[in-house]
């Protein structure tokens, strides 16, 4: 039988509405609208594909949050995500900021942001040929990684490499870097 998400009682019935400990809503996706899909794909069809991207993103943003994590949902609007990108690889800026959120994720929960994430950031960048976005995937990991730690590492002579050859592409591209927080 099914646990609750937030206290992980045990053998809750698959019809339960409401956690017999804690009193909330106990399964994965009880907080989510589905008619959210419909208004996505409405959206998408209007031609309003920000929009869509920030109502899933707002769902995102819901179901990651560190009090109310439902990893399942977390997936599921991720991969919705994924797949409006596919279509739409005009929002490479939305997606890298959903990536970079993801990063934050990793890392509260597992410590650190592990090198396939951030050589999966660095493919999606350069897919899109932006190496600004790349840059700034790179350094927000290295700052993720080197937190807590004082004083504070020096970038490896590998990274320090490669952040200038970053530099130098971005030079030659002309793309304006926007600072990051």
């Amino acid at each position: 039988m099914p646990q609750c998400i937030f206290c992980e009682w045990n053998e809750l019935p698959l019809d339960c509405e409401e956690c017999p400990d804690c009193g909330k809503k106990p399964f994965s996706g009880m907080y989510f609208d589905k008619a959210t899909y419909e208004s996505v794909a409405s959206l998408e069809e209007a031609g309003k594909i920000v929009d869509a991207w920030n109502l899933l993103m707002e769902q995102w943003y819901a179901h990651a949050d560190r009090d109310y994590f439902d990893d399942d949902m977390y997936h599921e609007l991720g991969q919705k995500m994924h797949e409006l990108f596919s279509r739409y690889p005009i929002l490479i800026d939305k997606r890298i900021e959903l990536f970079l959120q993801q990063m934050a994720c990793e890392a509260y929960y597992g410590g650190s942001v592990g090198q396939r994430t951030l050589d999966e950031g660095k493919k999606i960048c350069k897919q899109a040929k932006r190496p600004d976005l790349e840059l700034m995937v790179v350094e927000e990991c290295w700052g993720i990684n080197s937190r807590g730690q004082y004083p504070r590492p020096e970038q490896p002579d590998e990274l320090v490499d490669y952040v200038k050859e970053l530099d130098e592409l971005i030079e030659k591209m002309n793309v304006k870097v926007e600072p990051s927080d």
